[in-house]
């Protein structure tokens, strides 16, 4: 070399026998003549395995999910790659599931499992996904001086280097398809498993793609992940209070854990205690908060904040609202939007899975949720907000409650005045099976409508709290929703009393006699009608007053049916004095039965034929199918059968016909009965059957009764 000089020792200077900074084979010669070849081993590369596992140990009931996951990656077969969607509530479960997933399936994956948390990435969707293949090509043996700067060249070898063997990519926390399609392997077999809190459609991928809802645990889910969590002497020591621990937790994971840990840190603590404390909704989110980022309130605000305006006002208001449901309509209200707004603002809450969607197009939210959703409008909505949802809300339901009345009841004694309510909005049950239609809205909108009547008693609106619950009536006369009509009625009675209305508080109490006397409490029903009997006498109507005296008739029938042929009469004859003709009617129904009972059957039919003529008269289909119930028990009685099934038939076509399912009970029970006189078992059990089936959707007290008569006709 130029300049240099050997040394003493001949050696060259500028050569050292030193190799530094290699990671691989080195190999080091004098001076070569001709080629050189060499052999190296080839470099092993760790086969990536970056899914954490820690904490799955504790994972439960998630049979059915897990199943899900299998069936979707099981049918990716050998020929594409497959990506599944697990969605749901925030803090409900979604990546431990996946997680859980990963590690049982981790056999079918050969070419390893990758893992990106894109909650840790939230910077711009171009950034966070580019990051996001860089990371995958690192894990996958690329030096980084090797990873192209840009997003579609990196993809592109992303898909090079996955295209041997299948490989299992676990994506966590993705708000947007763009963070997924870029890291879906190339080899056949492959699978992306996604965890996402807001919705994304299957249809939105390129790949093949499935979503999963992720549901909050059940009760014994939730009471297995508690114990667990803090050990399942302790919770056995405590079943109930356990259960109703998950209940305030709403089977959410995150919030359980959150119990878990408080009970873990003060072993003197009681679930017991934990209970009475969580009841409390007013600070249930606060107690449900543990040190630390993820807590329930802060998974739940972080959805919220990415909400649109109208979502987010959308998310309080109905957090506004009585009763655990909504409808399209009633969310319109509530946000005091039109509907295409409202529609939207549904969707995008939907999507945030801030809402569930449930059959009939009915939303609901998670009770943590409304418990969230709630403190955001404490915070942000004025103070009159609820007071003014109330009142839109009040307004369109009661002229729809009296609508639905009078689908169902047709011309009957009202104490408030419905043609009032009735100019507020559209009436919608008219036409085809209006009475039907009437009572499955009813139905559907029951909780809501007594939470609506707890609501207005609670701001004191006492008028219109009576009036709803008036209102209310024909959904339990034909419901039977015992414990709603008690309660409704208390609430009525009591503000009819506070407002000085004798006529509102009698009829309310005598209607509810009728709820005690179905659950057996003949005395409790006795002291509801002798108010009801000194408060009409008070009020001083002849036809309020003939109403009680039917009604302490229907009570008489059990306790007194001397007595209560005598206030039969009583009422006939008050109707006929002011010019009631259906009062009088059925007066003369409910006589007939006692009649009957009481071994008159030729009074009975006079009386019974009465009725009967004078309810067709007036177009009252609902009571003139009934009356037909007592003339088809009657005539059964006396051995008409032919006749008895006629009208039986009848009756139980027209209750059909109106959705009256508890007075189709009656019908389906005497048209079982008569079969079986008649030795007709296959008529009997097609009777049984649909009377089971009525039992059972009203819960019902007989559906043991009815089975065992069932299983009789098939021995």
């Amino acid at each position: 070399m130029d300049g240099a000089h050997p040394d003493r020792s001949g050696t060259d200077p500028a050569v050292g026998n030193s190799a530094d900074n290699v990671g691989g084979s080195v190999i080091q010669v004098g001076t070569v003549h001709g080629g050189v070849t060499v052999a190296l081993p080839a470099q092993q590369i760790p086969v990536p395995q970056q899914i954490p596992l820690g904490g799955l140990g504790r994972f439960v009931n998630r049979v059915a999910e897990l199943s899900a996951v299998d069936e979707v990656l099981g049918d990716a077969g050998a020929d594409s790659a497959w990506i599944v969607v697990l969605t749901g509530l925030a803090g409900v479960g979604k990546s431990a599931l996946a997680r859980r997933w990963s590690r049982d399936a981790r056999d079918r994956f050969p070419g390893g499992q990758l893992y990106i948390d894109y909650s840790t990435r939230r910077t711009e969707a171009g950034t966070a996904v580019s990051d996001a293949v860089g990371e995958c090509l690192r894990a996958l043996g690329v030096h980084p001086e090797h990873i192209p700067p840009g997003l579609a060249e990196r993809t592109a070898l992303y898909r090079t280097k996955t295209a041997n063997r299948p490989v299992l990519v676990l994506l966590d926390d993705v708000t947007e398809v763009a963070h997924v399609e870029p890291l879906v392997p190339n080899s056949p077999g492959s699978a992306v498993v996604v965890t996402c809190t807001e919705r994304l459609s299957e249809a939105a991928f390129e790949t093949d793609a499935r979503v999963v809802v992720l549901d909050p645990l059940d009760g014994a889910g939730g009471v297995q992940l508690l114990s667990q969590l803090c050990g399942a002497s302790r919770v056995a020591e405590e079943p109930a209070a356990a259960e109703q621990l998950v209940r305030l937790c709403g089977g959410l994971p995150i919030a359980l854990r959150v119990v878990a840990a408080r009970l873990v840190a003060r072993p003197q603590l009681n679930l017991a205690d934990l209970v009475t404390e969580l009841s409390d909704e007013r600070s249930r989110l606060r107690a449900l908060s543990a040190r630390g980022e993820r807590t329930v309130s802060t998974v739940f605000e972080h959805s919220y904040r990415g909400l649109s305006t109208e979502a987010a006002l959308m998310y309080r208001r109905l957090a506004l609202l009585p009763g655990p449901d909504c409808t399209l309509d009633t969310a319109t209200l509530a946000a005091d939007v039109d509907e295409q707004t409202a529609r939207a603002a549904l969707a995008a809450l939907l999507d945030a899975n801030l809402l569930t969607e449930q059959p009939d197009e009915r939303y609901r939210l998670h009770d943590l949720l409304r418990l969230h959703a709630a403190e955001r409008a404490a915070q942000e909505e004025p103070d009159t907000a609820r007071t003014e949802l109330l009142d839109r809300l009040f307004v369109d339901r009661i002229g729809l409650v009296a609508a639905a009345d009078r689908a169902v009841m047709g011309t009957r004694m009202r104490i408030a005045d419905h043609d009032a309510f009735l100019e507020t909005v559209e009436d919608p049950f008219t036409g085809d099976r209006a009475a039907a239609r009437a009572l499955e809205w009813l139905a559907a909108e029951r909780a809501n409508l007594l939470a609506l009547l707890r609501a207005s008693a609670e701001i004191g609106w006492d008028e219109r709290a009576w009036q709803l619950a008036e209102a209310i009536v024909p959904l339990y006369l034909n419901r039977r929703n015992l414990e709603d009509w008690i309660e409704s009625s208390e609430i009525g009675a009591d503000a009819a009393r506070r407002v000085g209305h004798p006529a509102a508080e009698a009829r309310l109490r005598s209607l509810v006699s009728r709820a005690y006397t179905d659950l057996g409490e003949h005395e409790r029903a006795g002291t509801e009608l002798s108010k009801a009997l000194e408060l009409a006498e008070s009020a001083g109507g002849r036809r309020l007053l003939a109403s009680v005296w039917e009604f302490l008739g229907r009570h008489r029938d059990i306790v007194d049916p001397s007595g209560a042929i005598e206030a039969y009469r009583r009422s006939i004859e008050l109707n006929v004095a002011v010019g009631e003709p259906r009062g009088a009617a059925l007066g003369r129904y409910f006589l007939g039965r006692t009649l009957q009972a009481t071994n008159r059957p030729g009074e009975a039919l006079g009386e019974l034929y009465a009725a009967r003529d004078s309810l067709a008269a007036l177009g009252d289909r609902r009571m003139t199918a009934r009356v037909l119930v007592a003339l088809g028990l009657l005539h059964t009685a006396i051995g008409d059968d032919e006749l008895a099934e006629a009208e039986l038939t009848e009756a139980a076509d027209t209750f059909v016909e109106r959705g009256a399912v508890h007075y189709e009970a009656a019908a389906r029970r005497a048209l079982a009965d008569l079969a079986e006189q008649r030795q007709d078992r296959a008529g009997a059990h097609r009777q049984l059957t649909r009377l089971l089936a009525i039992e059972i959707e009203t819960g019902g007290p007989e559906v043991a009764v009815v089975q065992a008569r069932l299983a009789r006709l098939t021995d």
